[in-house]
């Protein structure tokens, strides 16, 4: 009779490797191996082999991305945008640009405009504040004063005479307006648009007082000799004439009484 060791499921290699259990490689705390050190450093190899397949694929992986994004930047900054199409727009009938002006007409609108600077446009802003004192707005008395050299002898006279006139009648007369605004009380800005010159006569537009100023050439400077101006209504049958009444006009009339 025969006595043997009960045989234990673990001295054959063949069974043990079909019955012990399988571990993931990531697994952080595999179980413990009851066979030889071996084993267990053929897993360490197999997990450094797949480590080392994991890392290129984690470096390349976000090279990749970085590469592809410097290509997008470089296409952004490089790119060409696509030349837009631009409307031409027809010109109406006497809409056409204005012919550049003469040297001459250059130089009386610069005249005429500086003489409205210093008249009106330097209080255009604060003459309506209710704080400002309109007498310190200039008037015929100031330009006769201060700026004679601006008008012509004749036109100097007979502002001069007018002046006289009121003083002494203590009466408006005929000229109740202030002849350099074109009206009693100016607004806006008084902007000098369109010149022409004939011979030494230059007409000077003024839209903001609705008149043309009439200026003489002396020596390369300017006289204002006379003012035209729009006192009529608007009449839809018959329209506006403009001018329908000038300052040399009205002043004369003034002095045959």
């Amino acid at each position: 009779m025969t006595i043997g060791c009960p045989r234990s499921r673990f001295w054959d290699l063949g069974e043990y490797k079909s019955t012990r259990p399988q571990y993931w490689v990531s697994d952080p705390f595999p179980a413990a191996d009851p066979m030889s050190s071996s084993h267990r450093s053929g897993q360490n190899s197999l997990r450094r082999i797949d480590a080392r397949r994991k890392l290129p694929a984690g470096i390349l992986i976000p090279c990749l991305l970085f590469f592809g994004m410097s290509l997008t930047a470089c296409h952004k900054k490089t790119s060409v945008p696509a030349p837009q199409s631009k409307s031409v727009v027809p010109l109406l009938p006497g809409t056409a640009p204005a012919p550049p002006l003469s040297p001459e007409e250059q130089s009386c609108q610069a005249f005429v405009q500086n003489f409205y600077d210093w008249y009106w446009n330097r209080y255009a802003e604060k003459a309506n504040s209710v704080s400002f004192d309109m007498r310190q707005l200039p008037n015929v008395e100031t330009v006769l004063k201060r700026k004679p050299s601006v008008l012509s002898p004749e036109l100097t006279q007979l502002l001069a005479d007018e002046g006289k006139k009121k003083l002494a009648t203590h009466e408006s007369g005929n000229l109740d307006f202030d002849p350099f605004w074109g009206n009693q009380n100016a607004q806006g800005m008084y902007v000098i648009r369109r010149v022409s010159v004939t011979g030494d006569r230059c007409k000077a537009s003024i839209p903001q007082g609705d008149e043309i100023a009439e200026l003489q050439k002396s020596g390369s400077s300017w006289l204002f000799v006379n003012f035209y101006y729009c006192f009529a209504a608007y009449d839809s049958t018959v329209g506006r004439h403009c001018p329908d009444t000038d300052l040399m006009q009205i002043l004369k009339q003034q002095s045959s009484k």
